[in-house]
């Protein structure tokens, strides 16, 4: 977790970039731990493979609070710059939980190593900052003008 630290104090950013696993019939992934979402992946399909459920069944989806439509009302980003897809989770004037999905058709994908593509960190500190920004341009807190000075404790 980073701190982002505004003009009137501080708050707590959390940001989720998902990145999905996609199986071929050569590959056979399987969920080793619910809870660290670590795969297990082999060259070998078997057959036991097929008569699972799909992890999209298998794991309830994060319930939106803000959407991309709300977000878009409030944030002034718009894509390719915009990097939050939706809110999971909100405190009004304090935190929130952002998602931000990524494929790896995103544009900055074949030159943020070509051999091992990454999101860049400036990105992520910028989804970061919107995130921040939702938190702080909500109506319920008032509309701040409150603006990203420093961040610490992040790698």
């Amino acid at each position: 977790m980073s701190s982002v630290v505004g003009t009137s104090g501080t708050f707590a950013v959390t940001f989720v970039v998902g990145i999905g696993l996609v199986g071929t019939e050569s590959d056979s992934c399987s969920e080793t731990n619910q809870t660290s979402f670590i795969a297990n992946c082999s060259s070998t399909a078997s057959d036991s493979s097929k008569d699972e459920t799909p992890i999209e069944l298998r794991f309830p989806a994060f319930p939106t609070v803000i959407d991309i439509n709300q977000i878009r009302e409030i944030l002034p980003h718009r894509f390719p710059f915009l990097l939050v897809d939706r809110v999971i989770e909100y405190n009004p004037g304090v935190s929130a939980v952002g998602i931000k999905n990524v494929t790896i058709n995103d544009n900055f994908f074949p030159g943020h190593f070509p051999e091992r593509p990454i999101m860049p960190g400036v990105l992520m500190v910028e989804a970061m900052a919107q995130v921040g920004g939702l938190v702080m341009l909500q109506p319920d807190v008032g509309g701040s003008r409150e603006f990203l000075m420093a961040m610490g404790n992040s790698e």
